[in-house]
């Protein structure tokens, strides 16, 4: 009898959290006896974590900025998850209906048994018009509810913005009538299930009842253990920083860090040698790696990060108090949730100097209160039921 196959669609981002739900869910499917099968970004395939999984090349649609360029259709800032839709290249049906005819394909090759979608907005559609038992493995944005606007308010009281919510569902139902099939905007944004590497109160559209919220996913076991500057003082506090960025982004606060004695475990793989050799021998110590971050957050008593949506998750879990600098619109969505529990700060560059956000972290009890609070809602173990829930509906009847 052959094992049941199941497939692991990933199209858009480009940092590691990717990489690492796709490896933890492909634990999880071998433990079920199941074959994982990767199709992902061809700049990924050779990635260390896929293991001797078997792994092909995503189809790629390609981004409408270089469309643009070529005199096409063009967006302004993007407003919500459809703005990052249409700059993917949703305008484009012709495009849209070869690259879900290449995703298609790779379906009748591999015969999988089920789909998991991790930002492949494609092969979704692509899953939908197959009829294939299919489930979006998220950290909330890119599965907006039905009910929001595909927009922003700002958005639909914009000519353009609103011919373009217009092309994305012509889109969407242009490509699934070529197929066939008729598949509507809202139908596309309701299907299918969805298994969330977050927890209800870091949705960043809210809690959502038909979510199994899991938790984030990590794969401790594979990273490096975090390295702390030496102690000069013994009751120094210690910070966890998780940056992104060239040093103009990441100076200002690893300087209020280092001016308040702060003792850090830095990861930053951004950093240049000459970053390192700018704070080597004080009270910051830089890693390009990314570290275990269980270890890292049991030791610090602060956490400054960038937004990322399983590292802010994962410090509310951890009970800890944070500063998020949000680098996009995805996550200043997750830090504006969160501070809006009162378990940490958002910092922009309109929001004053950094410096003082960093003394406010570092003094306000009140925001690790409010992370313990929450961290208390969402046992390890009441987390692990929603995963393997989960993992039951998708694979019970497959493998």
């Amino acid at each position: 009898m052959s094992i049941p196959r199941v497939l692991l669609a990933w199209e858009q981002g480009r940092n590691l959290g990717h990489m690492t739900r796709l490896a933890k869910m492909s634990e999880l499917i071998t433990q079920r006896n199941c074959e994982p099968i990767w199709v992902i970004p061809p700049a990924w395939l050779a990635h260390p974590w896929i293991g001797c999984n078997r792994c092909h090349p995503a189809p790629m649609l390609r981004p409408l900025k270089a469309s643009a360029r070529a005199g096409g259709p063009s967006l302004g800032r993007p407003d919500s998850f459809a703005d990052i839709l249409l700059a993917q290249g949703f305008t484009e049906a012709q495009a849209v209906l070869i690259a879900v005819g290449q995703w298609l394909k790779i379906f009748e090759s591999i015969r999988p048994a089920a789909i998991v979608c991790d930002y492949a907005p494609v092969a979704q559609l692509a899953a939908r018009l197959g009829n294939i038992r299919t489930m979006q493995l998220t950290n909330g944005f890119d599965a907006p509810p039905v009910a929001l606007p595909a927009f922003s308010g700002y958005a639909r009281h914009s000519s353009s913005k609103s011919q373009s919510v217009e092309r994305l569902s012509d889109t969407i139902r242009s490509v699934s009538k070529s197929l066939g099939s008729e598949v509507c905007l809202e139908e596309y944004l309701a299907w299918p299930r969805r298994l969330s590497d977050a927890i209800p109160e870091t949705d960043p559209y809210g809690t959502r009842a038909d979510f199994f919220y899991a938790g984030p996913f990590t794969l401790e076991k594979v990273m490096a253990v975090p390295r702390w500057p030496q102690a000069s003082e013994q009751r120094a506090k210690h910070a966890f920083a998780y940056l992104r960025g060239g040093i103009a982004s990441v100076g200002p606060v690893l300087e209020s860090l280092r001016i308040a004695g702060v003792l850090t475990c830095c990861v930053w793989p951004d950093a240049t040698d000459m970053a390192l050799r700018r704070y080597e021998g004080s009270c910051i110590r830089i890693d390009r790696r990314p570290v275990k971050l269980n270890e890292a957050f049991e030791r610090a008593d602060v956490v400054v990060n960038y937004g990322s949506g399983s590292v802010v998750c994962s410090c509310v879990l951890a009970g800890k108090a944070q500063l998020m600098m949000p680098m996009d619109l995805e996550k200043s969505m997750f830090a504006r949730r969160v501070e809006s529990l009162g378990a940490g700060i958002t910092w922009t560059p309109h929001a004053g100097a950094v410096a003082t956000s960093v003394d406010r972290l570092l003094s306000d009890r009140s925001m690790k209160e409010a992370a313990e609070v929450i961290a208390r809602r969402n046992s390890p173990m009441k987390l692990d039921q929603a995963r393997d829930a989960a993992m039951d509906l998708l694979l019970s009847s497959s493998c």
